[in-house]
């Protein structure tokens, strides 16, 4: 009898070996998609600077609107990037995915055709949204594909992606601008992103996270609102006045988000633990 049960056993262990041998190919496929959908959000966000001169004469932007082109997209990217990852984690990695790249597209197409600041700037936050919830997803997704000496391969070609990524984009962006048009730098996004789209239904599996935990929304919004005014009071300072009421006021308010982290400290989930904030390294 115990022979019995260890042949069964034996069998099973090498059906699950062969199974994750023949998907084996499919992890690798689905690790290029990843990283394409990778490269993509860290290309726009360093494409954009080189092609700055050309957009500014194009749109008659003054300095604060060229500077909210510029920098709102990592804003946005940043402030909804842990909220990103907690929705991963719950309703599904490469759902999550499919949203920012559908979202990218959406934005880039909006960028493409945007006919004045406001509208450029428009596209730049939906952009940001669709970054943010690519880059966790892929990252997430990569964790839970990959095991052993597997996962330390993908994780160093997730890693040389995204340095390799940040490199290229002052390059494109010149080439683009001047052979084919600031518009370019992101039409060019919007083929590419429909076949990622694709690609990820067909390669990429739906894994999902512990969401057991709960989520602290009320420290999420919180923090993204903080951090929008920290970026904005220091973005129309020189328009504002540097010691005019208004600036300061808007500095004291984003001063206050950290106090958020308190109030998550004490739920399962928080969206920051009151202890980071009185750690040299993570403030530095």
């Amino acid at each position: 009898m115990r022979e019995n049960r260890g042949a069964v056993s034996t069998q099973s262990a090498l059906a699950a070996a062969g199974s994750a041998q023949s998907h084996a190919p499919k992890k690798w496929a689905a690790l290029g998609v990843l990283a394409c959908g990778l490269a993509l959000i860290v290309l726009d966000g360093t494409i954009v600077g080189v092609s700055m001169p050309a957009i500014i004469g194009a749109l008659d932007l003054d300095l604060a609107g060229a500077q909210w082109v510029t920098s709102l997209y990592s804003v946005v990217f940043a402030a909804l990037l842990l909220t990103a990852g907690k929705l991963g984690d719950a309703k599904g990695r490469r759902t999550l995915f499919l949203a920012g790249v559908a979202l990218f597209v959406l934005g880039s197409v909006i960028a493409g055709l945007a006919g004045s600041a406001g509208v450029l700037i428009v596209a730049r936050v939906v952009q940001g949204v669709g970054g943010a919830a690519i880059l966790p997803s892929t990252l997430s997704s990569v964790n839970s594909l990959f095991q052993g000496d597997d996962r330390a391969a993908a994780f160093g070609v997730w890693g040389a992606v995204m340095a390799g990524a940040a490199a290229v984009g002052p390059l494109a962006g010149g080439l683009l601008t001047e052979y084919a048009g600031w518009r370019w730098i992101f039409w060019v996004n919007v083929p590419i992103g429909v076949l990622l789209f694709v690609l990820a239904l067909k390669l990429v599996p739906n894994t999902k996270g512990r969401s057991d935990a709960g989520h602290d929304v009320a420290g999420f919004l919180l923090s993204a609102i903080g951090f929008g005014l920290l970026v904005f009071a220091i973005i129309q300072g020189p328009k504002m006045g540097w010691c005019s009421r208004r600036w300061r006021r808007a500095l004291s308010s984003a001063g206050r988000w950290p106090g958020t982290s308190r109030r998550g400290s004490a739920r399962a989930a928080p969206c920051c633990w009151a202890w980071a904030w009185r750690s040299s390294v993570f403030c530095s």
